[in-house]
């Protein structure tokens, strides 16, 4: 019993390290496809993956997703989405986002697109 139990706490304290290390692989294949579909010039297909890894609480996908969402010709309701985003990616502390929410609340374009490159 106590072996199981003791193989128990080391599966609780372990399993979440190990899951993190084994999301973070995927996650950086995904944002390099989202980068390489930018650098193609297809952007509906970047957003398709910038939003999905948002979706799951990546940070750097928010800001991403809040950067194409409040640049360019975009109506007001993506804005306001792009905002939604970029303040998600700033409450974690993602810098580029905090300079973005800085830039549009002076109401200037960020001077970077993808600081977090």
């Amino acid at each position: 019993m106590t072996r199981l139990l003791s193989l128990l706490a080391l599966l609780a304290v372990t399993t979440p390290a190990f899951a993190l290390f084994a999301m973070t692989v995927p996650v950086e294949d995904a944002r390099r496809e989202a980068i390489a579909a930018e650098d193609r010039g297809d952007q509906s297909q970047a957003l398709a993956i910038w939003r999905s890894l948002a979706d799951k609480g990546d940070d750097e996908a928010e800001y991403q997703l809040g950067q194409h969402l409040t640049r360019g010709p975009a109506s007001a309701a993506e804005r306001i989405e792009g905002a939604h985003w970029l303040t998600r990616a700033a409450s974690r502390g993602h810098q580029g986002a905090l300079e973005a929410l800085s830039a549009l609340a002076a109401g200037t374009a960020p001077v970077t697109f993808s600081a977090g490159r």
